[in-house]
């Protein structure tokens, strides 16, 4: 569930609900991620919570690029096209929250994942899937 704060007075809060499929891609020592959201209020994987009080859920398309270069330098493009959810907005915001703010906000929010990750829904989702992401991580590191 990815939730954004626009920060613009008046306007409340977005979350998605997205699914996500991962390309390893060996030749380049890269991976690409895409991500749809999904519609539905039901999907076989998981169970979809409801918006939380003020929260908009929008809609988005996302990919992800991640490629792992030389001296522990990650190279990260995404191309990404989001559903707001608003109903009247002015082009130069609606550019101002597309160009800077939700890519920016994105970073963060994963910045912020990765900095509290001990003992998070994360840590513990990859603790019941061990098997699964050592996979994963070997694969990165034969690289």
């Amino acid at each position: 569930q990815l939730q954004i704060s626009l920060s613009l007075p008046m306007v409340s809060s977005r979350d998605a609900i997205v699914l996500g499929s991962g390309y390893h891609l060996p030749d380049r020592n890269a991976f690409l991620i895409s991500s749809k959201t999904i519609l539905e209020d039901t999907c076989r994987f998981c169970d979809i919570p409801k918006p939380g009080k003020g929260i908009v859920r929008m809609a988005t398309e996302s990919i992800f690029y991640v490629e792992l270069m030389k001296g522990d330098v990650i190279s990260f493009k995404m191309i990404g096209r989001d559903d707001l959810k608003l109903r009247y907005m002015p082009s130069t915001l609606l550019n101002y929250l597309s160009q800077g703010h939700l890519p920016f906000d994105l970073m963060k929010t994963i910045h912020r994942t990765i900095r509290n990750f001990s003992g998070s829904v994360w840590e513990k989702k990859i603790e019941e899937r061990g098997a699964y992401y050592t996979e994963l991580e070997d694969k990165v590191y034969e690289q």
